[in-house]
């Protein structure tokens, strides 16, 4: 994994605005797919250790919105935007047994 996306501060004020948007797009689409594939996984869950690959596509997907998250400068609406599906996504892999 990149220690780093290229640093921010080398574009300009508009091209740091779109990048952060993209990344929090980008944030927003792995919290979903994170999501239906804790849902899949949930459907066919007998225990910890027996969701398969949907589980650990689904700690994925929230290892990656959570590491992108920290590397992008959101905005207060964005925060509170991707705050409900973060939960969500936390509460369904620690129903899956998974460590959040």
């Amino acid at each position: 994994m990149l220690d780093s996306i290229s640093p921010l501060r080398e574009n300009s004020p508009l091209q740091r605005e779109k990048i952060n948007n993209a990344r929090f797009e980008f944030v927003l689409s792995e919290l979903e797919l994170g999501l239906t594939f804790a849902d899949i996984a949930i459907r066919g869950f007998h225990g910890p250790g027996s969701g398969g690959p949907e589980t650990r596509k689904a700690q994925l997907a929230y290892q990656t919105a959570m590491w992108l998250t920290k590397e992008t400068e959101l905005t207060d609406l964005q925060v509170r935007t991707i705050q409900k599906p973060l939960r969500e996504l936390r509460s369904k892999l620690r129903r899956l047994g998974e460590s959040v």
